[in-house]
């Protein structure tokens, strides 16, 4: 009996098989509607599943539907970036009151989709929330002069902070708000975001209290500080986000911050 050598091995497969894979593809050709029956099932699921991702998000910027899901997955598509990275900062001054410590324990998780940005998990109780919102609108008290309080202009929905368009802004242009806290019974998930400095974002970014947007700095629509502050998880984080938030108004203002 004669033996196959190993480079006789793929072509001698190879024969074997021909008789049934050709047909095979053969049928699966003319047969293309048959083809698409059997793929459409699992395919129609993820796609279900994706959708149902999108809506648990709750409302804010894009329509709550069909329409929003198909724009948010496009952006995310062609929105592959790293929301942790703080190379595209340049040096510029602090507008934190003081350096932030080290938020303990891991990042929370966020959806999916990056429209509405939002996070899935460590979510905080609903007093921690409105701590929140009611810290927001105390710097709003602080800087009664130069701030106002209205509808978010990216969210289209709930309160946001305001630099009043009468007053100077080194930094800001058209739009003119600095942060809005996700408050909302439709879409409550605690987190901000907020318009920061270039130093301010890369301390909030690497203490781990929050991350880039992701579509910031991208076709001139959001600016490159626009940044996530992720939920306090207890009261005691309360006052670090607002802290970061009144940050956000001193360098909206101008001033020369801390070196």
């Amino acid at each position: 009996m004669s033996r196959l050598g190993l480079r006789q091995l793929p072509t001698a497969f190879h024969t074997c098989l021909d008789p049934v894979l050709q047909p095979l593809f053969a049928y699966l050709h003319r047969n293309r509607i048959f083809l698409a029956l059997l793929l459409a099932p699992p395919v129609v699921h993820r796609l279900y599943r994706d959708y149902a991702a999108f809506l648990s998000l709750g409302p804010g910027g894009l329509p709550h539907n069909h329409i929003g899901w198909i724009i948010s997955s496009l952006a995310r598509a062609l929105l592959p970036r790293d929301p942790l990275n703080t190379s595209v900062f340049p040096p510029s001054h602090s507008y934190l009151a003081s350096t932030l410590p080290t938020r303990p324990g891991p990042r929370p998780d966020l959806g999916s989709h990056p429209l509405p940005h939002r996070q899935i998990s460590q979510i905080p109780t609903r007093d921690v929330i409105d701590a929140v919102e009611s810290a927001i609108l105390e710097i709003h008290a602080e800087f009664a002069k130069e701030t106002e309080m209205k509808t978010s202009t990216y969210e289209k929905m709930g309160l946001a902070l305001f630099i009043r368009p009468e007053v100077h802004s080194p930094t800001l242009r058209e739009k003119r708000e600095v942060a809005h806290v996700h408050a909302t019974e439709e879409a409550g998930d605690g987190s901000c975001h907020v318009l920061l400095a270039p130093r301010d974002c890369v301390e909030v970014i690497k203490k781990g209290w929050g991350e880039r947007h992701p579509l910031a700095g991208m076709w001139g629509k959001v600016a490159e500080g626009w940044v996530m502050v992720y939920a306090p998880r207890e009261w005691g984080e309360v006052g670090v986000v607002r802290g970061i938030v009144e940050a956000a108004v001193r360098a909206a203002l101008g001033g020369e911050g801390r070196k």
